[in-house]
């Protein structure tokens, strides 16, 4: 009996063979979004960036970054919200769209909700100078830098500290521990200062 294979059993061979094949999957993961990032927002940006994933440290100083896409230099920080925020607009392309869709926008108003740190809502203006582009962005120092990337469009983006919620009243804020700290605030539609976590996190 001892040299027969127990059925459903793996030998140790190819657990060891799966987490190997696993973990070189996660790294090629990594490194096509660390190669993402250095093609949207620079060599210098992804190695920051990957620095600090490996020490666990922070990126303290703002990132000033100025993409052919915008008009004009947008500031981020050096956290993987902001940083992924920046690759999926102008790295990704997300709200690229067919040349014949974007010519029927011409001139019309843009409502970007949740416009997070003001990137989408540079590069609608940018991309569609003759429409007006409404932002609204619940959270204080997303608002804040929101407000920063978006003060050289003048007049043709509109700012709005503000959310959209399915009734009638407040927005209340429940704060949580989250590894980010700007991310700390979430937002819940039950009007309430301290919102049940269980609507904020759903």
């Amino acid at each position: 009996m001892s040299g027969t294979a127990v059925a459903g059993s793996r030998s140790p061979e190819a657990r060891s063979g799966n987490e190997l094949a696993a973990t070189a999957t996660k790294q090629i993961e990594r490194a096509k979004r660390l190669a993402g990032i250095a093609r949207s927002a620079g060599i210098q940006t992804a190695v920051k960036f990957a620095y600090s994933r490996i020490t666990g440290t922070e990126i303290k100083e703002d990132i000033v970054l100025k993409p052919r896409e915008l008009r004009f230099p947008i500031t981020i920080k050096g956290n993987p919200s902001d940083i992924g925020n920046f690759n999926e607009i102008i790295g990704q392309r997300v709200y690229a769209m067919p040349a014949s869709l974007s010519e029927r926008i011409k001139g019309l108003p843009i409502v970007d909700m949740g416009a997070y740190v003001g990137i989408s809502a540079a590069y609608f203006a940018s991309r569609h100078p003759d429409s007006h582009v409404l932002a609204v962005e619940p959270h204080d120092r997303n608002f804040r830098m929101l407000s920063g990337n978006t003060a050289s469009y003048g007049n043709q983006i509109d700012i709005r500290q503000a959310a959209f919620v399915p009734r009638e009243g407040g927005v209340g804020r429940t704060i949580l521990d989250a590894p980010d700290s700007h991310m700390a605030n979430l937002y819940s539609s039950d009007g309430t200062e301290n919102g049940d976590s269980r609507i904020a996190t759903a």
